[in-house]
């Protein structure tokens, strides 16, 4: 079982990261409120991206939480992803590992099941079902919490 908790000093941003079929949306969370910090229409080549992260994340951050649509393996490289197949093969984790010291990738239908278990409509519940409608279709379930 995967743990969402963020072990982060109070008040230090986590950074977070919705990459989308069609957009791509920079996140920054401190005092447990989420902003977003910039918003790109997602590019077909993975470098661009990257690029465009390191021009709106200051410096190196402590932490980066990746929400992604496609398959990665346990390298955090991109083994699929229909919407955009120039990015596979492309080293994910090792590019946003250039911006912050830890990177967390993980699908965006989990990504919204645990947002919804842990800040959503879901809170508080054992169970949930969460579906994700987008450019693609996704979800998760969240059982026992």
């Amino acid at each position: 079982m995967t743990s969402y908790a963020t072990a982060h000093a109070p008040g230090t941003p986590t950074w977070a990261i919705d990459i989308g079929g069609t957009k791509t949306l920079l996140g920054r969370l401190v005092g447990g409120v989420l902003t977003v910090a910039a918003v790109i229409r997602t590019p077909d080549d993975p470098a661009v991206l990257a690029a465009w992260l390191r021009r709106h994340v200051p410096g190196r951050v402590a932490r980066l939480g990746v929400a992604f649509p496609g398959g990665l393996d346990e390298d955090g490289r991109v083994t699929a992803w229909p919407n955009r197949p120039e990015w596979v093969g492309y080293g994910l984790r090792d590019a946003l590992g250039r911006i912050a010291h830890t990177v967390v990738l993980r699908d965006d239908g989990e990504s919204a099941a645990a947002g919804e278990a842990t800040r959503g409509i879901a809170q508080g519940r054992p169970d949930a079902l969460v579906a994700v409608f987008g450019t693609g279709l996704g979800g998760a379930l969240v059982l026992d919490g």
